[in-house]
């Protein structure tokens, strides 16, 4: 009889592996977005932990679960869908790292176990990584192809970081523009469509000592977020 980690990876899968996989690979990475309280949300009289990934994770998600959702309902395997479920598997894994020192923090008041939902999610991803590539060795008398395995795994990675660059890049041409006057409304709306952190907004204000400047940042500031800059200062600071 096979051992059970030899059994966490055999063909087929069994019906209990499937519902883990569609619990703690589907179900739990979109609730832990939903619910998330620190992560990537501000919270209470402080700031966000991820906040400047926000962009990259949500689309790295989003994408991963398409990935995952495709080979459950199709059964359809290839090299560059397993590439991409480990693309997924790796994301997962590396973001689980990142929170770790936030997760033992949290598991004092016991929420703090829902940190570690990533490296159940990470292990589901690879399951159905090898899975995948395991079809495709099955199916084929010959060598499966390592080149679009290569380019599934950095393509589920890659399209995510690019768009959260674009986003970086643009948000930060039109906090420049907001500062020199430069076409302000259609700075402080590409601030407003692109999701802006309006705490990079806050401490620019902090940081300047031109008057004109932080005129227009306060400016800015309230029409993105209802509230003064001063406000969010005095939370930042507590």
């Amino acid at each position: 009889m096979a051992g059970f980690w030899t059994r966490q990876f055999q063909l087929p899968g069994t019906p209990a592996q499937r519902r883990f996989d569609l619990i703690f690979g589907i179900v739990a990475p979109v609730l832990c977005v939903l619910l998330d309280p620190v992560i990537f949300r501000p919270f209470a009289g402080g700031s966000w932990f991820l906040r400047h990934l926000r962009l990259l994770a949500y689309l790295e998600i989003a994408i991963s679960i398409a990935a995952l959702s495709y080979y459950q309902i199709t059964n359809r395997a290839s090299s560059f869908l397993a590439g991409a479920l480990a693309g997924g598997a790796f994301f997962a894994f590396s973001l689980g790292a990142a929170m770790f020192p936030m997760t033992l923090i949290g598991m004092l008041f016991l929420i703090g176990i829902l940190g570690l939902t990533p490296f159940f999610t990470s292990f589901v991803y690879l399951r159905n990584a090898i899975r995948s590539w395991r079809v495709c060795e099955a199916r084929s008398s010959r060598p499966v192809g390592m080149v679009p395995a290569i380019f599934g795994f950095i393509l589920i990675l890659a399209f995510p970081a690019g768009v959260q660059k674009a986003v970086f890049h643009y948000g930060d041409r039109a906090l420049n523009a907001v500062q020199s006057g430069s076409d302000f409304p259609k700075a402080v709306r590409t601030l407003k469509w692109l999701h802006y952190d309006t705490d990079e907004i806050a401490f620019t204000y902090q940081k300047t000592n031109d008057a004109a400047k932080r005129e227009r940042l306060a400016r800015a500031f309230v029409a993105i977020t209802g509230e003064t800059v001063q406000e969010r200062l005095m939370q930042l600071n507590d």
